[in-house]
């Protein structure tokens, strides 16, 4: 969930809810925060970055319009290609 100025205020990735935003999209951010995690080691941005931002109130959010497409499947690239085409 995220303010009008967007501030995300809690980051919760694949939990169970009715309602919210998908997170998806292009990560913008200061490579200062690649020293927030411990060489290494591995971590996930979803998992253990992103949460701990918001609850610092460091993390931002900037709705984009439809369609979300998933690039990560056949099918997925089949429809941003079409989607591109239109």
């Amino acid at each position: 969930e995220y303010t009008d100025n967007h501030q995300v205020t809690a980051f919760l990735e694949k939990q169970p809810r009715d309602r919210g935003q998908v997170n998806g999209g292009v990560y913008l951010m200061k490579r200062s925060l690649l020293d927030r995690i411990p060489a290494g080691t591995s971590c996930s941005l979803e998992r253990d970055v992103f949460p701990a931002l918001a609850a610092e109130g460091q993390l931002r959010a900037f709705p984009t319009p439809p369609p979300l497409l998933d690039l990560g499947t056949p099918d997925g690239l089949s429809e941003m290609e079409a989607f591109l085409r239109s």
